[in-house]
């Protein structure tokens, strides 16, 4: 049976430009663990669809550094074949396909990590989880790191997008939006905030056709940084939206906080026009003050009246 030229070697760094039909397309007959890295300035055109991870096989495909290409245009990329799968595109790293599968076969576990600005990780059709709790996929875009679809992305049952700086573009050919985001039923959105600076510091969901969101979404502030009075964070960017994130009757149930007081946060523009806002704390008026100084003098001097005719 053929194997692929990550399952002959543990670990192997491509170079130059290079054309593989059998990178990883058929899994070995026993388990291995396996690392491959296309370095800055390497090419590699992938001719068949890209298995990673079969089962009992945990597979490592680093795409690192400027210029460094794994082109699988037209062809399937499925992190996670019944195994464990880590792809990790970094540094100005670039990867093409046509469909994106993240932990979609069963009992299988698949994580990608894009980060660093320049990075990108470019779909037609993007799919994360596989519908039930044995088929996990995981989706870290980081530090300006990019993801685009331009077609549609489905988050499932067992699929998690953790959105720390950085985009989740569903853009439409062309620059068209029309591409749509599907977050179902046992779907997580996490997202953390550093601070005001959308991309680097805050992560978006954006140029969307449609959001259509059913799981939850956790949000955290992070590094100490609390958000002022009124401010507002521009999460995602849609042109329709439905499911829900909950209601005030419900306490947005489909919502977490953690590193901020939850009650001063607003929630009910999200579903609307997919922003983020800071409640405005009421600031007493000077004349508030005077009247309340006031009170307290007269507080105070009654209490002294009383205790001297004491």
């Amino acid at each position: 049976m053929p194997k692929s030229i990550s399952s002959i070697r543990p670990s192997l760094t491509l170079k130059g430009l290079l054309t593989l039909g059998l990178l990883a397309a058929f899994a070995p007959s026993f388990a291995t663990t396996t690392t491959t890295t296309i370095s800055a300035g390497t090419v590699v055109t992938q001719t068949s669809n890209y298995w990673m991870g079969a089962s009992g096989n945990t597979d490592t495909l680093n795409v690192t550094g400027a210029g460094a290409v794994f082109n699988a245009s037209g062809r399937t990329i499925n992190v996670g074949s019944g195994g464990t799968a880590i792809l990790n595109i970094s540094n100005g790293g670039v990867v093409i396909d046509a469909t994106g599968n993240v932990g979609k076969e069963i009992g299988g576990s698949g994580t990608v990590t894009v980060t660093d600005l320049g990075s990108r990780w470019s779909n037609i059709l993007l799919n994360i989880g596989g519908g039930d709790s044995s088929r996990v996929g995981t989706l870290n875009i980081k530090s300006s790191g990019k993801v685009v679809a331009t077609g549609d992305v489905a988050v499932k049952n067992g699929g998690t997008v953790n959105l720390n700086g950085g985009s989740l573009e569903a853009t439409g050919n062309n620059g068209a939006p029309f591409g749509d985001v599907r977050f179902e039923t046992g779907s997580v959105l996490s997202m953390k905030v550093f601070g005001t600076t959308p991309l680097e510091q805050y992560g978006r969901l954006t140029t969307l056709g449609s959001m259509n969101f059913n799981g939850m979404l956790n949000l955290s502030f992070e590094s100490g940084f609390t958000p002022l009075s009124g401010s507002s964070f521009s999460l995602f960017d849609f042109k329709g939206f439905s499911g829900s994130f909950g209601t005030a009757q419900d306490s947005y149930s489909h919502i977490t906080v953690a590193g901020f007081e939850r009650s001063k946060l607003d929630f009910s523009h999200l579903a609307t026009d997919g922003t983020l806002r800071v409640a405005v704390t009421a600031v007493p008026e000077p004349q508030t003050y005077a009247m309340l100084l006031a009170g307290l003098g007269l507080v105070g001097f009654v209490a002294r009246r009383r205790s001297k005719q004491q």
